[in-house]
């Protein structure tokens, strides 16, 4: 009995062969496809620590492990490639389901409820050449319906045309362009710092490097780079030859307590400044509005923010500000004399409400993994599933911006998941 070897871990694969009934039972089937993979993906962890390190066994003990874990490893690749297969049936067997009604219900001259179908085809089958046919035969024989089905096939068009700032890039963040130089500027949070590219992605340089911590930019009415630096407690302005112009302490503004001098996000316009600002830790948040009291000396006041739990991104807009609320999936208008405003545009909740982006006639907004197009008063046009259009599992987009030119419209789209910068033609 003293040779026997300790007990094993439990490192064998979960039963595959449950998975929820009913053929249109596509949800929880993808469910049940992430609980065992995560299932796996875990005992795959467990197996390749024994592997490496079965510390504290027999030596006979420890051979134990190593035989059971490269057993065991074996065995995962084969059921996460099993899974793998199952998941993209199960997506298949759906798009093949929702283009079915969708032509289905066209044909009943039910147009509006097809079209629900449609877009739900543009989020987990965007290249869908069938579905594309189908929106071009309901335009002919729907034309009461030719804005909507036209918004849907705007989803359709939109495609990434590629990528840059991989190797350069670690945590790329906030993103602003500035038509004045044709320059991209982006903040890495990895790097700690400000990196400048031209509009096709060119490394250009570093910037501000007077920031200890830069995270929100902005563009000025000046045309000059606005760069909050978290850490160092100060704004920054860099201008159109990328050379840091001034720099603003927030504490030297009246109004901002030294417990909010941290600044997250700021922009200016030809009436005032609006900043929002956080303790150290960043959970406490206040936005202010900056405004020179007399030709000398600016002031700060809060702003209200009646119906926003967790600030996390503002810009302006017509008629006041709009404020991401970042775990509730919202975007906010607050009012000063509206306790609880109805929200401007509501997504999922719980979703992390992340970026907006103001264009000439309609916004961007980033949530989550998804992509918003809205209109200026917060009506959806599309939405598109970045993970779906780029095909990459890691994406998780948040900073967004746009420059417009004679060829039409550029989007670019930090990926702090994959280190890079996505460009969308639009």
């Amino acid at each position: 009995m003293k040779n026997m070897p300790p007990p094993a871990p439990d490192l064998s694969p979960p039963a595959m062969g449950f998975f929820p009934s009913g053929a249109d039972n596509f949800h929880a089937r993808r469910a049940r496809c992430t609980e065992l993979t995560a299932e796996l993906s875990f005992k795959n962890t467990v197996s390749k620590m024994l592997l490496q390190n079965p510390a504290g066994h027999t030596a006979s003990a420890a051979g134990y492990f190593r035989a059971i874990a490269g057993r065991a490893g074996v065995i995962y690749g084969a059921k996460l490639k099993a899974l793998q297969a199952t998941r993209q049936r199960i997506d298949a067997e759906e798009q093949r389901s929702h283009l079915h009604r969708a032509i289905t219900l066209a044909n009943e001259n039910r147009p509006e409820e097809a079209l629900l179908y449609c877009k739900q085809l543009m989020r987990t089958a965007p290249g869908d050449e069938s579905t594309h046919a189908l929106l071009h035969r309901m335009l002919a024989t729907h034309p009461d319906y030719h804005a909507q089905i036209n918004a849907v096939l705007e989803s359709f068009k939109f495609r990434p045309r590629w990528t840059f700032g991989k190797g350069r890039l670690q945590r790329p963040l906030d993103i602003v362009t500035n038509p004045a130089n044709n320059r991209i500027y982006v903040t890495d949070y990895h790097h700690k710092a400000v990196f400048s590219f031209d509009a096709e992605g060119t490394f250009r340089g570093q910037v501000a490097r007077e920031a200890l911590d830069p995270l929100g930019l902005s563009l000025s009415p000046a045309g000059e780079i606005l760069v909050c630096d978290f850490a160092g407690g100060q704004l920054l302005t860099v201008d159109v030859q990328d050379q840091t112009k001034s720099r603003i302490a927030t504490t030297s503004i009246p109004g901002i307590k030294e417990e909010f001098r941290h600044p997250l996000f700021a922009h200016e316009t030809r009436e005032a400044l609006h900043l929002l600002v956080a303790n150290q830790a960043g959970e406490k948040k206040q936005l202010v509005k900056v405004w020179p009291a007399d030709e000398t000396r600016p002031e700060a006041k809060p702003v209200p923010l009646g119906g926003v739990t967790e600030p996390n991104f503002f810009i302006p807009a017509a008629g006041g500000l709009l404020v991401c609320d970042k775990s509730s999936g919202r975007v906010m208008q607050p009012a000063e004399n509206d306790r609880h405003p109805a929200p401007f545009f509501s997504w999922r909740k719980n979703s992390q409400t992340k970026r907006l982006a103001a264009a000439s006639d309609h916004l961007w907004a980033t949530i989550d993994r998804m992509l918003f197009k809205l209109t200026l008063t917060g009506e959806l046009i599309f939405q598109v599933d970045l993970v779906k259009i780029q095909g990459r599992e890691n994406t998780w987009p948040v900073g967004l911006a746009a420059i417009s030119g004679r060829d039409g419209t550029r989007l670019y789209i930090t990926d702090t998941g994959n280190a890079c910068i996505d460009v969308y033609d639009i």
